[in-house]
């Protein structure tokens, strides 16, 4: 490897020093984002997979917590596998939303067809990661790896985090939640509505989880199911079911068991309260990444303690914030500003998760591979300002929704591969990911029809349809790709569609 001070080594010069060798790269996790990791970056770099688990597939494999027994994909199936891979075909007339144990073996055959399993090391998991130098003068900075029980440490020229964000519980703030004398629960630990047959039942939050798990505990028999939606300003009752009620925020759990919601309704005996808004991220293994304050450099630049653009890490500690529903700061929710040495797939939400770790994961082989450039420190720290700046929250930091389309064109285009193949892909899940939002039910906990719906979807040709109502298209294969001029203001300004999420 180049000799060359690591005090004069920004982040691009020490990408570049990997490239010309072949590093090795440590992946968090053998879920979706590891797996396409792995196969992406094995022909450049020496792969190591850690997965705490017995089995691959992360979120999706048999006997996750977040697993309930009735779960089926609020996507079609067709829009959610890699790019090379679908998923198995089926019989016309079978819907295209599968259940979780699909995707589940989905991941395994992913693995198996690409010869993974010699870089995975199953129930391994990542202890500690800290960030070192080595050398006689220190010109090498490497990361330090611990897992498994080991006491020894391995060393990797990159880290890439795909753990997921489903392992820690997020749970709203209920005022009075410390005296209300019934259950009080986690949508993790729900698995099925027959326990909460002629009860009532609050739901917290009405986006996925809550929305199933109403519908799923009010079609069971539940006596009254309410789903608190911070959308909603007055509690109304659903026009189709007298049993099913959205309200508006929770305002206090009483001590005699009820609830009063913002708009002044109370709510006797409400039996069980459901937590269904999600998971924070959660990277317990990095709490060590730190270099040493004494190492050559640390005073005048060097990135690990001071970013290229002078910006200092606190008491040795590579800058890095998680909570709020964020993680900062990150460029392009990917790259760690400071070091892109340290990378972390799948951290968007409300996306078609597998296509969009597909296109991170090409990009940070490309990066690793020395055959793309990412911007300076101080270019990657502009756009992250001007991003979040024209957030609402900085809790939805991470909510893409319709902005994941262009996200993907842009990381493909710093990548260098944006071709029409791609953008005919991109433009297909767009369609058809269009055509699925608007038939989801409009009252949380109502009857889901839509996952009843039939696609056939041609990437290659661009065609879609659905087969229920007729609906489709073709993408023009000349479809123009998101433009560079396009892309480089994005870039530069930082400009995001504002996101709101519940």
């Amino acid at each position: 490897r180049p000799a060359v001070a690591a005090a004069e080594m920004p982040a691009q010069v020490l990408l570049s020093a990997l490239a010309a060798a072949r590093p090795r790269v440590c992946v968090v996790g053998a879920g979706a984002g590891g797996l396409i990791a792995a196969r992406m970056l094995r022909e450049i770099a020496d792969v190591i997979v850690y997965e705490k688990e017995a089995a691959v597939g992360g979120v999706w494999r048999v006997g996750a917590p977040v697993l309930y027994a009735g779960l089926i994909t609020n996507l079609p199936k067709q829009i959610m596998a890699f790019r090379d891979s679908p998923f198995p075909p089926t019989p016309p007339g079978t819907p295209s939303f599968v259940s979780a144990a699909a995707v589940g073996a989905y991941l395994e055959t992913y693995a198996r067809q690409h010869n993974l399993g010699g870089c995975i090391r199953l129930n391994c998991p990542v202890e500690s990661v800290r960030r070192v130098v080595r050398g006689p003068t220190h010109e090498r900075r490497v990361w330090q790896v611990r897992a498994g029980g080991s006491d020894m440490d391995e060393e990797f020229d990159a880290i890439i985090v795909a753990n997921g964000h489903y392992n820690l519980p997020s749970y709203a703030d209920l005022p009075g939640a410390a005296s209300f004398p019934n259950r009080i629960m986690h949508s993790c630990e729900y698995d099925a509505p027959e326990p909460f047959i002629a009860q009532t039942v609050l739901c917290i939050g009405a986006r996925s989880s809550g929305t199933d798990v109403a519908r799923e505990i009010c079609e069971a028999g539940g006596r009254r199911t309410l789903t608190a939606d911070r959308a909603c300003h007055a509690t109304e009752t659903s026009p189709t079911n007298d049993r099913l009620l959205r309200t508006p925020p929770v305002a206090e759990l009483l001590p005699d068991g009820g609830v009063r919601f913002e708009d002044g309704h109370v709510e006797p005996n409400v039996d069980v309260v459901i937590h269904c808004v999600g998971y924070e991220y959660d990277f317990p293994f990095l709490r060590d990444a730190t270099v040493p304050l004494d190492a050559p450099g640390a005073a005048s630049g060097m990135h690990s303690l001071r970013g290229e653009d002078g910006h200092t890490a606190r008491q040795g500690r590579l800058p890095l914030s998680v909570g709020g529903r964020r993680v900062a700061p990150l460029f392009e929710h990917l790259f760690h500003v400071d070091d892109p040495s340290l990378a972390f797939l799948g951290i968007p939400h409300s996306v078609v998760p597998f296509p969009l770790m597909e296109v991170q994961a090409t990009l940070v082989a490309r990066v690793l591979q020395g055959r793309a450039n990412l911007p300076d420190a101080a270019a990657r720290r502009a756009w992250l300002t001007g991003y979040e700046a024209g957030l609402s929250r900085l809790k939805d930091a991470h909510h893409l929704g319709n902005a994941q389309w262009d996200y993907c064109r842009r990381l493909l285009q710093m990548a260098g591969v944006a071709d029409p193949d791609w953008e005919t892909a991109i433009s297909v899940n767009e369609a058809v990911y269009n055509h699925v939002g608007p038939q989801r039910p409009q009252f949380p906990g109502a009857a889901d029809s839509y996952r009843a719906l039939e696609f056939e979807v041609d990437h290659l040709m661009g065609r879609w349809l659905c087969v229920n109502d007729g609906a489709g298209g073709e993408v023009r294969r000349e479809a123009k790709l998101a433009s560079e001029a396009k892309c480089e203001a994005v870039g530069a300004s930082g400009m995001a569609v504002k996101a709101s999420s519940s």
